[in-house]
């Protein structure tokens, strides 16, 4: 049974026509990922829903007595907090706020939460109304991996209709069953999670492909056997139309004109056929950009570039690690994994000569070229234009510069347009541009995907996979680490040590993959 049905939605804002005429529904208990590139018009969408905005045309139509709630990407901690508050004198609110770990949470004074504790407090707040259709933006924003795993059980177990929007892939593919891709103003209907959304976009695509293809066969073939036949019928109206001297006999001559006749027939008809043929053809299906790095490693792979023995770190009396011996080797792409406010990033600094050690050492490579990304874009010059940007890290704008451009998802004409003008999606691409021209043989990774839709995270994806230098990567993302990263680096009971699995295999083993519910992976240690 419909809860909430969608009839011919459009909506457009100046010069730009987000969607036109959508229809969909939502079924009882049903969970729905809604995914598109940024810009698509999703965020639009779920306020629609909630009816915080009105479409220019089209109507929505809701089950008898449901009510609808939309968690803001945005949310208000204050807001948030006050109606918290009220529901903690309430059993069930109280133990809503034990689920989600708010109880430790200062919420007499929200300006103070962290960004994770925010969204934490939203959802909270949006679960504990008790809605029967929740329209989540960016659920799982700034959260590290205990605070994913507790929001993928609270959904799991909420009794109402959902629907998602999240770049969050290993998210949805842990809580929905209905992928609704919003592409071009269209939307389309996919069943199953997300890796099947990707398996079924991918099966569609190739079958399209096969098609086109073999238009195109046909077409030749069409064009080929045309050619012959009107050459054929030329030469019989040639030796019709000859004179005695040729030899010909007055019936073979008539023969001819017969054949010529039925030639240009059959000719005619081949010709309707290509008409047809080309009339009908699908159109080549677009593949999607993938991006290659083109760089060589500086020195011969296996060989070791950062090593550390009975390294130690901390700050103010607090002990983030000790006695940590590892080693990373060239080739190698690295998960470097652990909890909130374990040292990842006080590591990072220190491979990049930023921090020193408390006790031990930290080798890095001489011949080492690092280049560190992160989520920050606050260095970029926003008077710039992106290619006078560009000009600073390479000589020109050649045929790989530009192709590498295209690629990543940037126009011709965005060259000219001022880097702080940029999204903050587009602001992250130029950095991956920075990262991919600066033929640095170190990439370290600080939350490569934060801001980026989910076709440019599969992009990155792509061109880490065929990345022929070392890579080290601190994320959230689990999907990116399970395709990416070859080895490990733990932070786990005060020490870091290197895990000889992929971070797929490590994942696997400790019930991280997908399907399970219960991972004690993300448990206090």
């Amino acid at each position: 049974m419909a809860v909430l049905q969608a009839l011919q939605l459009s909506k457009s804002f100046p010069d730009n026509e987000l969607f036109h005429d959508l229809t969909f529904s939502l079924e009882r208990h049903e969970r729905v990922g809604l995914v598109g590139i940024n810009g698509s018009g999703k965020t639009t969408l779920l306020r629609i829903l909630a009816g915080l905005e009105p479409p220019d045309s089209g109507r929505i139509q809701f089950s008898k007595g449901s009510l609808t709630g939309l968690m803001r990407q945005d949310p208000d901690p204050r807001q948030d907090a006050a109606m918290i508050i009220e529901s903690s004198t309430d059993p069930a609110g109280a133990a809503l706020l034990y689920q989600t770990g708010l109880p430790v949470m200062p919420l007499d004074q929200p300006d103070r939460l962290s960004g994770g504790e925010r969204t934490r407090l939203a959802l909270s707040r949006c679960l504990a109304a008790g809605y029967d259709i929740l329209l989540l933006d960016e659920p799982t924003a700034n959260l590290d991996f205990d605070g994913i795993r507790q929001t993928i059980q609270l959904i799991n177990t909420y009794p109402g209709s959902l629907v998602i929007v999240s770049h969050d892939r290993y998210f949805l593919d842990e809580t929905v069953s209905r992928i609704i891709e919003l592409e071009h103003g269209v939307l389309t209907s996919y069943e199953g999670n997300y890796t099947d959304y990707r398996a079924e976009k991918k099966h569609q695509y190739e079958a399209s492909l096969h098609r086109y293809q073999s238009s195109v066969r046909e077409e030749s073939r069409l064009e080929a056997s045309i050619q012959v036949i009107q050459q054929r019928a030329e030469k019989s109206h040639r030796l019709s139309t000859a004179k005695d001297s040729s030899g010909l006999k007055m019936g073979l001559k008539e023969g001819k004109r017969v054949r010529a006749r039925k030639l240009d027939r059959q000719a005619k008809n081949d010709i309707r056929r290509l008409e047809r043929q080309r009339q009908g053809r699908e159109a080549k299906p677009k593949a999607e950009r993938r991006l290659q790095f083109e760089i060589a490693s500086a020195g011969p792979l296996g060989h070791r570039i950062i090593e550390a023995n009975d390294l130690a770190k901390g700050y103010q009396g607090r002990r983030l690690f000790a006695d940590s011996r590892f080693y990373v080797s060239r080739g190698e792409k690295i998960a470097v994994f652990g909890p909130n406010g374990c040292g990842k990033t006080t590591l990072v600094r220190m491979i990049q000569g930023h921090e020193h050690p408390d006790e031990g050492t930290l080798w890095l490579s001489g011949s080492a070229r690092i280049f560190y990304l992160n989520q920050q874009t606050d260095d970029l010059p926003e008077r710039q234009t992106l290619s006078e940007y560009l000009l600073t890290i390479v000589p020109k704008l050649d045929g790989h510069v530009r192709a590498v451009i295209d690629q990543i998802g940037f126009s011709q004409s965005q060259l000219e347009q001022r880097l702080g003008s940029l999204s903050m999606g587009e602001q992250m691409k130029v950095r991956l541009l920075e990262a991919i021209l600066s033929q640095s043989d170190l990439l370290i990774l600080d939350e490569p995907t934060n801001f980026l839709d989910l076709h440019a995270r599969e992009t990155l994806e792509d061109a880490l996979a065929d990345y022929g230098g070392t890579v080290l990567i601190v994320s959230h993302d689990l999907y990116l680490l399970r395709q990416i990263c070859d080895k490990v680096l733990l932070f786990e009971q005060g020490k870091i040590k290197r895990i000889e699995d992929s971070f797929a295999e490590y994942s696997d083993k400790r019930m991280l993959n997908p399907g399970d519910r219960m991972s004690p992976l993300l448990a206090p240690h």
